[in-house]
């Protein structure tokens, strides 16, 4: 698969379907491939094949131990870690380019850990944790939260805690919440929404407007990235295109504050469009 076209359509199948669960990294393999047209995912697939080929002679069952299973694949036998150095380079969240250099973002690295986990038959979630991306990884009866950032270490509540704290506030504790399973579709919006953000940061409104897109493809029944859409193209002047996108995110009758935001902005393309 070679042409961004048939890239596109693949990704509209997926992100059509429903459930928690989707071919998460092949998924994320189209995306970085749209910024390497030409550019087969098929190696990229075999390499996946290849780290979870290093656990299937690992016998082993509880948590603790498979999440030292998959450290010593990703991070020590295939030199897998995060990128300290030049974090904010969006190359960290194109799964190409991590694989290609062994570096990345926490999201894209917890892609391939959650990735290679469950090819080798094991339970593995990103968990939606603010500021830093984690992934829970259940054993038989018991689980883990590891970092993929910081080698795969296992990540205990007293650190956890602390993360907590950091991005969210000196009174933040600890909720059930925050160790509930994301899903697959939820981490590729947090993946792309990384690129969005710095791009939208740095006043690159076409590239926003760009990821905004794909973000849409993975996730089309989603309302408010509608009225976000409409929200950039409005702001580049693509008045025809906002319109559409409002109309497409009313028409998903999205919750009251979403419809009132969509109905506002609709009355001011009005406005400017007459």
């Amino acid at each position: 698969m070679t042409e961004s076209s048939d890239c596109e359509t693949r990704l509209r199948e997926i992100g059509a379907a429903d459930g928690a669960q989707m071919p998460l990294a092949e998924a994320a393999l189209l995306l970085a491939s749209l910024d390497h047209p030409g550019r087969e995912i098929g190696p990229y697939l075999r390499h996946l094949d290849e780290l979870a080929s290093g656990l299937t002679d690992r016998q082993v069952s509880c948590a603790a131990d498979r999440g030292d299973a998959l450290s010593t694949v990703i991070h020590i036998e295939h030199g897998y870690g995060g990128d300290r150095d030049s974090y904010d380079d969006m190359i960290n969240a194109n799964l190409m380019s991590v694989i290609d250099r062994r570096r990345g973002l926490p999201v894209a690295l917890a892609i391939l850990y959650i990735e290679t986990a469950r090819r080798a038959g094991w339970k593995a979630w990103g968990l939606d944790f603010p500021g830093h991306f984690v992934l829970r990884l259940d054993g038989e009866g018991d689980r883990v939260i590891l970092d993929p950032f910081h080698a795969g270490v296992t990540v205990e509540p007293p650190a956890l805690r602390q993360l907590l704290k950091t991005y969210v506030g000196p009174d933040a504790e600890l909720e059930p919440k925050y160790y509930e399973p994301m899903s697959d579709r939820s981490i590729l919006l947090r993946l792309l929404n990384n690129i969005r953000g710095r791009a939208l940061q740095g006043g690159n409104q076409a590239r926003g407007l760009q990821i905004m897109q794909r973000m849409l493809l993975i996730a089309p029944a989603d309302a408010r990235l509608w009225l976000e859409s409409a929200a950039i193209q409005a702001k580049s002047g693509q008045l025809k295109g906002a319109r559409e996108a409002l109309e497409t995110c009313l028409g998903l009758e999205p919750e009251a504050a979403i419809q009132r935001q969509a109905a506002k902005l609709m009355e001011t393309l009005r406005r400017d469009l007459n």
